[in-house]
């Protein structure tokens, strides 16, 4: 990573993290906007999804019928807060993930939805020895001490629930969610569209 004037930038292009599912940052402060590549040249575009030979359009509109948006407070602001903690809108990942499946589609494939292993650092402490040479100087004679000395170093683990199974933490990917949220509404509407224009066809013909 490297800090210059008007730049904050990354040394490899399109490989470095910021954050984890453990390690997360707060809140981001922006005076601008997030810019998203986009570019043709970097994608392989597999579907039009307004496309009518879409295979998985039903299942993409029972996936949308199967959302159910909620208010929610986040706990550790309940905590801090108390009766001050603020009110989100949105959508629960877990419910997410269960519509995916209920609605014939596999999570793993989207990206709007993810699942990540929460991890912990232990300091492991490790006992060595480190040698150190003493010369006499009477006898000009060389002895090697060797001094016992702790080192410490971090060990990453996956942190394990109550049933010692590893804890994951699921998170949305809202721009995506959105968009085919989006999508999915201008297929009924197109649908509506349709069929309106075919009971007024059939009305004029009577």
């Amino acid at each position: 990573m490297s800090i210059r004037a008007a730049y904050f930038d990354s040394d490899q292009d399109g490989v470095t993290n910021l954050g984890g599912a453990g390690n997360r940052f707060n809140n981001l402060f922006l005076a601008g906007t997030v810019n998203q590549v986009s570019d043709a040249n970097e994608k392989d575009v597999l579907q039009a999804l307004l496309e009518p030979e879409y295979a998985d359009r039903a299942k993409l509109l029972a996936f949308y019928d199967a959302l159910s948006p909620v208010l929610y407070r986040y706990k550790t602001a309940v905590s801090d807060k108390a009766g001050d903690a603020r009110t989100h809108v949105g959508v629960i990942a877990q419910a997410v993930e269960a519509a995916l499946k209920d609605s014939g589609l596999d999570p793993a494939e989207w990206s709007l939805w993810s699942q990540e292993p929460l991890m912990k650092k232990d300091q492991i402490a490790v006992e060595t020895t480190e040698e150190k040479k003493i010369v006499d100087p009477k006898t000009g004679l060389e002895t090697t001490l060797k001094i016992p000395k702790i080192d410490y170093r971090y060990e990453t683990k996956p942190l394990l629930d109550e049933n010692g199974q590893p804890r994951v933490r699921q998170s949305l990917n809202y721009i995506e969610l959105l968009m085919l949220m989006s999508t999915c509404q201008m297929m009924k509407q197109r649908d509506f569209e349709t069929r309106l224009a075919a009971l007024e066809a059939a009305q004029h013909g009577s």
